[in-house]
């Protein structure tokens, strides 16, 4: 069948005009998978980005409140200023601790039982250590049982120590930014400490 010269070269014709096609789709699908793999990595890139400007402007703006707390600090009447803070922060509690003594003031009224020593506490402790805005890892407050995180910062005079203001928030505003993050129908995304503990 194929022993003319013509039949050889139509069949060499038909069989580098196969592979040449064959090729070329194999090129083709390898250059729009690349791209096509480059441009769901863009987007994941910027959604990661917004999330984390929306979540870096979140907590920004609750550790600026926390820095006009400067004078309440030195004030010998911080209740007045510390339920100003609670109102426009959206903190569930706000308080003040001072390094002379084991008084606490709870912007909410509450009054701790007698071996409460706020000193000792992980949020006064992590703020004189940074000397500077500390926020606490998540944790599931007792009263409310709903997952909070407590911003604490210290206060100076002279260089000496004189308050540590902190306040406990919800951070339902978080966990809803972090569930909205869906750039396709089966992705989800996810919020998790420096530690790698999932927060939601």
């Amino acid at each position: 069948m194929f022993s003319t010269l013509r039949a050889r070269i139509l069949l060499a014709a038909l069989m580098a005009i196969t592979l040449a096609l064959m090729i070329n789709g194999i090129a083709s699908y390898t250059t729009i998978k690349h791209h096509n793999n480059q441009q769901v990595e863009r987007n994941l890139e910027a959604v990661v980005r917004g999330n984390i400007q929306a979540l870096n402007e979140w907590v920004a703006s609750r550790s600026t409140m926390l820095v006009a707390m400067n004078d309440a600090a030195a004030s010998d009447s911080p209740l007045p200023a510390l339920l100003q803070l609670a109102n426009s922060g959206g903190f569930m509690t706000t308080y003040i601790a001072y390094p002379q003594t084991s008084d606490a003031i709870f912007s909410d009224g509450w009054e701790p039982p007698s071996d409460f020593d706020p000193r000792e506490r992980p949020w006064y402790r992590e703020a004189v250590q940074a000397q500077d805005t500390v926020i606490s890892s998540p944790f599931v407050d007792a009263i409310s049982g709903e997952l909070v995180v407590a911003f604490a910062r210290p206060f100076y005079r002279n260089g000496e120590l004189i308050a540590v203001v902190g306040a406990d928030i919800n951070i339902n505003d978080v966990v809803e930014i972090v569930a909205g993050i869906s750039p396709t129908p089966s992705s989800f995304g996810f919020l998790t400490t420096g530690d790698g503990t999932l927060v939601a």
